[in-house]
């Protein structure tokens, strides 16, 4: 399995301010800058998008890439998420005045997209793979991901507070060879981080504790304005399996258990 760690920083920097995933080059999880990159032959390769939430660095590049890739013949994008994070495309984003009703529009026209609804704390068959959510702790409701291929699986855990459901579900996993985990603020913005329910460095540490120990975790969802700050607090952690994801890579993920390579 490979995940490219899609780029959204200004500059090309380090930080993932819009968090979007690719697997394979077909699926793709979260959409923050996935209408912004690449070619627009790449961005037809994807097929189906999982969303973990509503949070507009999380959807904002969804609408681009509908846009980008329609042709007006059967078939079209199908786009996944929790029935909250569908009825917020439908009124915050599709809704005639941020940007076209592409949903209506799919109803009467050659379809934009096909939104269908994920649900929690069940595997469901998605372009050839088996992905299982299973809810986080966020400001809105917000799910993180399995994804299996049959071989290895992923577990991609993009903003929560503290949590411990998904790990329970990662420990019981036979097939787990990587982590995807957020830590979004240093050590001295833990107020911050506790009012947006994200985990800064120390709280990242701590949910190290719950997590199979020889797993590589790829950091993510780092702000750049602290990421120099972030990755040296991490550093001191002095934990073999942190890995910082740098955005634009591409990791690949094999049936043995090893380190992911670049």
């Amino acid at each position: 399995m490979r995940i490219r760690v899609l780029p959204s920083a200004l500059g090309g920097g380090v930080g993932q301010p819009l968090s979007s995933f690719v697997v394979d080059d077909c699926l793709a999880l979260d959409a923050g800058a996935l209408g912004l990159y690449g070619r627009i032959d790449e961005q037809a390769r994807i097929t189906d998008i999982i969303l973990t939430h509503s949070h507009i660095d999380h959807v904002a590049g969804l609408p681009v890439l509908v846009d980008n890739v329609y042709d007006p013949k059967p078939g079209c994008v199908r786009v996944y998420g929790t029935e909250a994070t569908l009825t917020s495309l439908q009124e915050d984003i599709f809704n005639g005045r941020l940007y076209p009703d592409m949903i209506a529009m799919s109803k009467r026209l050659p379809p934009f997209l096909e939104l269908r609804e994920l649900p929690v704390r069940k595997p469901v068959k998605i372009a050839g793979y088996t992905v299982t959510a299973i809810p986080v702790n966020h400001v809105v409701p917000t799910v993180a991901l399995i994804v299996d291929d049959g071989s290895v699986a992923v577990a991609l855990v993009t903003d929560t507070a503290p949590t411990d459901e998904i790990w329970e579900v990662v420990g019981r996993h036979p097939r787990i060879r990587g982590i995807f985990l957020e830590c979004s603020f240093p050590r001295e913005h833990l107020g911050v981080a506790k009012a947006a329910m994200h985990l800064n460095s120390d709280l990242f540490a701590a949910e190290l504790t719950k997590l199979p120990p020889r797993v590589p975790v790829y950091v993510i969802h780092i702000k750049p304005r602290f990421a120099d700050q972030i990755i040296h607090e991490l550093i001191e952690l002095r934990d073999k399996r942190i890995n910082v994801a740098v955005p634009g890579m591409t990791y690949t993920f094999r049936k043995k258990a090893e380190k992911a390579k670049k």
